[in-house]
């Protein structure tokens, strides 16, 4: 609250009270007082009111910085409204006499607006806003609008006179246009665009995961054929005529191992004709006991060994199933069949980076590449190569290093190179 340093009573009943923030004009009936400040805003000498007088209609204030008199009158209902003289746009004056159209680029404005109101004493209020938007009261005559976004935009500024009356609104209305990008047609045209590229890829995605089971199918059903074509009648029958000869011979030793092996083998057989891939020591322990039944068979005409790289973990590295036994078997029918002794049949394992590389050498009589596949018992042979190199080529499709390749050996016999790709660890 102001504190008083003078009050004075005039004769119409109007009460003027002084103080140190400047002259209060009291009138009206009790419960209904109206009051009205006096300051160097609206032309006093100073806001430090000493004492007030009338003489006649006049009314005498004395201030801290001089004396002054002036006829009261009534409150002042009428504000001169405001021009907008100045339109800037970054920097730049612009036409503003019709509605306003800019680029997306075109968005720093600043707008110079004035009053006229001698009352004032060139100390105006303004106010201003975009609609919509609250109210901003200033005494500068301008506004700085920087960065403003893309849209229509209806700019309004006002005046106040003296007795704190505003004024109706002098008015800019202006459009920014937003960057191509930024336009609806362009965001219609991208949102489109992202349909397409999501259904393309829905597509070609399903594509690929029907191409994928399709060539599981065909995998499984190739190994179930791989697994027939290995364990072919003339095997099965050789298998058990060795183990009856045993039996006859009275050769219980021999014909009790035989038969582990052999069922040792057709139980690993079965257990991988199920499995998408198995460990490389379950591939090795198959392979071991292959050509242990097919060395007693032969009446040991020929010895094999089936090795690993030192540093390759047998139980980690997983392989496809069946896949390296139609190779041995092809080293044993061919390279061992017309040999009297000392043959031999080599099986190698060594991982190298991303694949396995598996090395299948027998000492035999040689072979080419024209004729690897042809064999004393065609009928079956062709039958299980064929399957085998079917699975190699679907395994190429998914795995780029998967693939065999066959060369004659340094000295004799026949060296079998086959690359399988390994799956990535999860």
């Amino acid at each position: 609250a102001d504190m008083m340093e003078n009050v004075y009573a005039a004769p119409d009943g109007t009460v003027w009270a002084g103080t140190l923030n400047g002259l209060n004009r009291i009138t009206g009936t009790w419960g209904h007082r109206q009051v009205k400040r006096i300051t160097v805003f609206n032309g006093l000498p100073s806001n430090e009111i000493n004492r007030v007088a009338t003489v006649g209609n006049e009314l005498w204030v004395a201030t801290s910085k001089g004396l002054v008199h002036f006829l009261p009158k009534e409150k002042n209902h009428y504000a001169p409204v405001p021009e907008i003289d100045v339109v800037l746009v970054n920097n730049r004056p612009i036409n503003h006499s019709k509605r306003l159209s800019l680029g997306p680029n075109q968005n720093n404005l600043t707008i110079r607006f004035s009053a006229i109101n001698y009352s004032m004493n060139g100390k105006i209020p303004y106010r201003y806003r975009f609609t919509g938007s609250p109210w901003t009261t200033t005494l500068t005559r301008s506004v700085n609008l920087p960065a403003l976004p893309a849209g229509e935009r209806r700019f309004e500024v006002q005046a106040q006179n003296e007795d704190g009356i505003w004024s109706e609104s002098a008015v800019l209305r202006f459009e920014i246009h937003p960057h191509w990008y930024a336009t609806w047609w362009a965001r219609s045209a991208a949102a489109v665009a992202l349909a397409l590229g999501v259904f393309m890829f829905l597509k070609i995605r399903t594509k690929r995961l029907e191409k994928a089971h399709e060539m599981q199918l065909q995998m499984a059903n190739l190994e179930r054929s791989a697994l027939q074509a290995q364990m072919n009648p003339h095997f099965i029958f050789n298998c058990l005529n060795s183990i009856q000869n045993f039996i006859l011979q009275n050769e219980k030793e021999s014909a009790i191992s035989y038969l582990g092996s052999f069922a040792a083998l057709v139980r690993s057989m079965l257990n991988a004709s199920v499995s998408g891939s198995i460990a490389l020591a379950d591939e090795i322990k198959l392979l071991n006991n292959y050509l242990a039944l097919e060395k007693l068979r032969f009446k040991d005409r020929f010895d094999f060994e089936v090795t690993v790289a030192e540093g390759v973990d047998v139980y980690e590295v997983k392989i496809p199933p069946l896949l390296i036994q139609p190779y041995v078997e092809n080293a044993v029918l061919h390279g061992m069949s017309n040999r009297e002794a000392e043959g031999k049949v080599a099986v190698h394992f060594e991982k190298k980076t991303t694949f396995m590389e598996i090395t299948v050498e027998d000492n035999g009589p040689g072979m080419s590449k024209e004729n690897v596949h042809k064999n004393p018992s065609p009928a079956h042979k062709s039958v299980g190569m064929s399957i085998t190199k079917k699975r190699l080529e679907l395994l190429a499709k998914n795995r780029q290093n998967s693939e065999v390749r066959i060369e004659p050996g340094s000295a004799s016999g026949t060296v079998v190179h086959i690359r399988i790709e390994l799956e990535e660890s999860h």
